[in-house]
């Protein structure tokens, strides 16, 4: 009995793998227009950054953490002083899901804000539907 239940915890320690530490990691999202390059890519910290690393998470020079944006996906990096080092990617770059918006038409002026405020929550398209309770412009 002992020895089926030390198995079944080995294989499910085995399954998680290394990316169980690197779950753990503190994540930190930092914006970036350019590629990322393994060893190469820092980012420079600003004072409210350097703060939540140093003395709030308390990470010391060469301790590891994670870093995202939509764009670069996530890397495992490590913190120095100043600055932060990509040092290996761990997920790659999600694709943009388009976002279609359905919405019964309402008067005029309200489709006109409802409109604005969809595309800057990121619609990509707009779908008027005829409704039971729809007005007649």
């Amino acid at each position: 009995m002992h020895k089926l239940i030390a198995a079944i915890l080995l294989l499910q320690t085995t399954a998680w793998g290394p990316q169980d530490k690197a779950t753990k990691l503190p994540r930190l999202w930092l914006p970036t227009a350019t590629p990322v390059i393994a060893g190469e890519t820092s980012w420079p910290l600003d004072a409210a950054q350097r703060r939540k690393l140093g003395k709030v998470l308390r990470l010391r020079r060469g301790d590891e953490l994670r870093v995202f944006d939509g764009g670069m996906g996530e890397w495992l990096a490590s913190y120095e002083d100043d600055r932060v080092v990509a040092k290996e990617r761990t997920r790659e770059p999600t694709p943009a899901t388009p976002l279609e918006l359905f919405f019964a038409p309402i008067k005029k002026k309200r489709t006109s804000l409802l409109i604005e405020k969809a595309v800057e929550l990121g619609a990509t398209r707009l779908r008027p539907v005829r409704t039971q309770r729809t007005e007649r412009a």
